[in-house]
């Protein structure tokens, strides 16, 4: 029952964050990179270690796609075990769910995810690789088959594939 309250709550904290996060859209994107959420460091290994297994098992990974996974991942994680991945706040912006601190990150020269991703680029487009190893310490079972499964199942479409799946009427 516990998990059920759990999973409710938490969809209507989405639901609501959604609603509030549309009626800001129109603000530009430097006011979007005003003040960087301030992870602890458990959750900034959690997330660089979740970006590393990503980059790791996909290719060519853009920004938009990397965070689309990252948030399909949290979304089958609630579905599936009523709890959070990496329970970080997303806005909806125009083209779905963000994470607007990694998007700023992941924009200009990596600061909160320069030990764990190394940017390049291929003809002008801008994509990440791994910097390390992969270091499964803050990851369960429940967590890694999780990430296998979203990896399985969407980690050959592109940006753009994501976006539209992320934009179906069910998703949290």
């Amino acid at each position: 029952v516990l998990e059920l309250v759990y999973m409710y709550a938490f969809r209507v904290t989405f639901k609501n964050y959604k609603i509030i996060a549309k009626q800001n859209y129109n603000s530009n994107f430097a006011s979007k990179r005003r003040t960087m959420c301030k992870f602890s460091s458990e959750t900034k290994d959690k997330i660089g270690n979740a970006m590393i297994y990503i980059a790791k098992r996909t290719n060519m990974l853009s920004k938009t796609k990397l965070i689309k996974l990252l948030y399909i991942m949290e979304e089958r994680m609630v579905e599936r075990h009523y709890t959070p991945f990496l329970a970080i706040p997303y806005e909806i912006w125009h083209l779905g769910p963000v994470q607007k601190d990694l998007f700023a990150d992941l924009s200009d020269q990596l600061f909160l995810m320069h030990n764990y991703l190394e940017p390049y680029n291929v003809d002008s487009n801008k994509f990440f690789k791994a910097r390390k190893e992969f270091s499964d310490d803050e990851f369960s079972q429940q967590e890694i088959t999780v990430m296998d499964e979203v990896l399985a199942e969407f980690g050959n479409l592109s940006a753009g594939q994501l976006v539209s799946y992320l934009h179906r009427e069910d998703s949290l």
